[in-house]
């Protein structure tokens, strides 16, 4: 049976019975993920709950288990690089406020160290609420960060009509698979 993928409307092949695999499956084997689709059908709910089981450590999560999530929203970061183009202030500045002042300095060294190890996901939410001109800024925020630590594994909330500047740097898009009638009909 063939099911079409249309990255817009990915509730139509919940409809049709597709497969169906987890965001921890899909980062797996070190990919970075967009994970796509409308308003309101759960993709920061996804986010928050690897994050929450990567910080618990939850076996089911096969190799992920041993990375530490770094979760902020989009609107947390400021976009605008300075002239040496060091994404990393920026990046400590919307981590540290969510610190008490007396751990900041060891949490920039331990997220330093676990980005230099590759073993550190930056969990984003909030692309798919921007305007596409500030899309643009964001990408290239995110492409100085990836130049900065090459392999830095991405899982971020987008929007399937505005990818711009993501696909570029490597974040495979994945649709949230939607309800399908007898899901509705169970809830």
């Amino acid at each position: 049976q063939t099911i079409p993928y249309l990255p817009d409307w990915p509730e139509l092949a919940a409809g049709h019975g597709a497969a169906a695999f987890s965001l921890a499956d899909a980062l797996q084997n070190g990919n970075s993920i967009a994970v796509i689709g409308q308003p309101g059908c759960g993709k920061s709910v996804m986010l928050a709950s690897l994050a929450s089981r990567l910080c618990s450590k939850d076996p089911s999560l096969g190799k992920l288990n041993q990375h530490i999530p770094i979760y902020l929203h989009i609107l947390d970061l400021q976009l605008e690089l300075p002239e040496n183009r060091d994404p990393l202030p920026a990046f400590f500045k919307a981590i540290t406020p969510h610190v008490a002042v007396i751990y900041q300095s060891q949490l920039t060294r331990l997220i330093l160290e676990r980005l230099r190890e590759n073993t550190a996901i930056l969990i984003l939410d909030g692309l798919d609420e921007l305007h596409p001109s500030i899309l643009v800024q964001a990408s290239s925020y995110l492409k100085a960060l990836r130049e900065k630590f090459p392999h830095l594994q991405i899982a971020a909330a987008a929007s399937p009509y505005t990818l711009d500047g993501l696909i570029s740097l490597g974040l495979v898009p994945l649709g949230v698979a939607a309800w399908g009638p007898a899901k509705r009909e169970e809830f």
